[in-house]
């Protein structure tokens, strides 16, 4: 039965509409607007525009153009990165940066193909089940040919208060889930305005609140062990020709930055922990002895543990030896030097960025050069390395995007990570609004984990984030600068650091229950129908 008040939203431009409006506000939610009111509605449009839509193609199409318009908005950047460079022409920069846009849209498709098939049959299933679908559709972004987790709905929560706490058990897809639900409830009340229902939706609604102040209570004030580190944001431009004089000049910049020397700086607390982006310039800790001088000297001067970027380069094995024309391998990687000058461990980057690291399919995609200077394709790591300190303490790094991962994020803290450190060089990104995205998901990991997080950026944004999400102390983009902040050391793990993405898988399989009993009993009618 077609609700009273649908034939408003019938027609085809209204759809179409519709559609764009959605993936409009969807863009609106994220920096460098952070309209974070939105998330509780920007999927209304997008429900109108499939409700019981009776062409399967169109509603996929509806989804496409709400999906293109988030993703054309929202990732403008990657074109530029693409331009500047990935060593392409304008044309060749865009039609990449097109197929991109058009393949993450399919996922927003998909979710609108699925909530529309089964609004013809049940108005109230189809409402029901729609944050399934979303969180569904998510996920499978998130993780589908290496995945492209950027800008998940659920991040629009990250400066709504306790509501966010919610991530530490279900992670952000968990909030995902509550936009999208809040977005079915508001299509439900236009649909079915009646008192009872409204009632109803108060009653739940106020359940959920009161269930999300029980766990702001349960995660807040567990501050102990105070520490200090130093976040060094050196500003180093990438497209810098490297020499013997520019190495050396660099070498003293950081160096001054690491030792506390601005004029406008003072130091009167002790510093634990110093911490470099991800390698801005060619730095080889293993192969370049002038380099390795430099951090020992830094280390034992400052009587504090340095954590860097640096490149290193592995032999390969004898398999993938005769697959590659290199005698080593590089990895980007982050290593940590004690204050003796002694290197206590290597992690080397697991999830690496397409393109920007590597060039996946690389007999399709002959023409791009990845963005990297190294040469060949960086090699992945194999595993989660936690750093123990000599007061015993136990830090996690991660390297640039994967920060943007939460699962393999959550890995380090269920392995005993009382810090959470991510290094980054956002100077690719240029002026635009990718590193103010990228700090705004970083901070979403620090929430689902309940974890201190210390981020050092190149060009910027450096910061501090509380367990809660929130920024302490920050950088200003593409300044050189220094960060002293204090942090706390912790060692609760949450729900989702130690189980993971339950939540999403079982959005999963009841999305997988729902297709089969969707296409099943359509297979029931079809064949009933045809006995008549």
């Amino acid at each position: 039965m077609v609700p009273l008040y649908f034939p408003y939203f019938s027609s085809s431009p209204k759809r179409f509409f519709f559609a764009a409006l959605s993936g409009f506000l969807q863009y609106l939610i994220f920096p460098e607007h952070n309209w974070a009111f939105l998330v509780w509605f920007a999927l209304v449009p997008l429900l109108f525009s499939g409700f019981q839509e009776r062409s399967g193609k169109r509603a996929f199409c509806l989804g496409m153009i709400s999906g293109i318009v988030f993703f054309s908005f929202s990732c403008y950047w990657i074109y530029g990165v693409l331009d500047n460079y990935g060593n392409l022409s304008w044309i060749g920069a865009g039609f990449l940066f097109t197929l991109l846009v058009i393949y993450l849209s399919l996922y927003q498709g998909i979710f609108l193909y699925l909530f529309s098939r089964v609004s013809l049959s049940s108005t109230k299933l189809s409402l029901l089940s729609s944050p399934i679908f979303w969180v569904s559709t998510e996920y499978l972004r998130a993780h589908v040919f290496t995945g492209f987790p950027w800008c998940l709905l659920g991040y629009g929560f990250i400066d709504l208060g306790g509501i966010v706490q919610l991530a530490s058990y279900t992670g952000v897809y968990g909030l995902s889930f509550l936009s999208a639900t809040t977005s079915a409830i508001i299509v439900s009340l236009v649909f079915f305005p009646s008192w009872r229902y409204i009632g109803f939706v108060l009653l739940i609604m106020g359940a959920f609140f009161q269930f999300v102040e029980f766990v702001s209570i349960d995660l807040n004030n567990k501050d102990t062990n105070k520490s200090y580190a130093r976040i060094v944001q050196p500003n180093i431009n990438v497209e810098e020709k490297w020499n013997k004089e520019t190495r050396k000049k660099t070498f003293n910049q950081v160096t001054k930055l690491s030792l506390n020397r601005l004029e406008t700086k003072s130091s009167p607390q002790s510093v634990e922990i110093i911490v470099w982006p991800e390698t801005p310039a060619p730095f080889y800790y293993k192969h370049d002895p002038q380099f390795r001088s430099t951090i020992n000297r830094i280390t034992q001067k400052a009587r504090a543990t340095l954590v860097f970027g640096f490149v290193d380069f592995k032999t390969p094995t004898n398999k993938e030896r005769l697959n590659t024309s290199f005698s080593l391998e590089p990895y980007n990687s982050v290593g940590v030097v004690n204050p003796l000058g002694k290197l206590i461990s290597q992690y080397d980057k697991i999830h690496l960025v397409p393109f920007g690291e590597y060039v996946p399919l690389e007999k399709i995609f002959f023409f791009i050069d990845k963005i990297s200077t190294e040469s060949g394709n960086f090699k992945s790591g194999k595993e989660i390395v936690l750093s123990t300190l000599e007061s015993g303490k136990k830090i996690g790094t991660v390297i640039c995007y994967e920060v943007v991962v939460p699962d393999l994020v959550r890995q380090f803290v269920s392995k005993g990570a009382e810090v959470l450190i991510t290094v980054t060089n956002d100077a690719w990104f240029g002026d635009t609004s990718a590193p103010h995205q990228h700090l705004f998901m970083a901070r979403m990991r620090a929430v689902e984990n309940n974890r201190y997080l210390i981020r050092a950026a190149n060009s910027g944004i450096s910061a501090l984030v509380s367990p809660s999400g929130q920024i302490l102390k920050r950088t200003k983009l593409n300044k050189i600068d220094i960060l002293e902040v204090p942090f706390w050391w912790r060692e609760e793990v949450t729900f989702y650091s130690r189980w993971g993405d339950i939540f999403a898988y079982c959005c999963l399989a009841i999305t997988g229950i729902l297709l089969i009993f969707q296409y099943k009993n359509k297979f029931l009618l079809a064949y009933f129908s045809g006995n008549k």
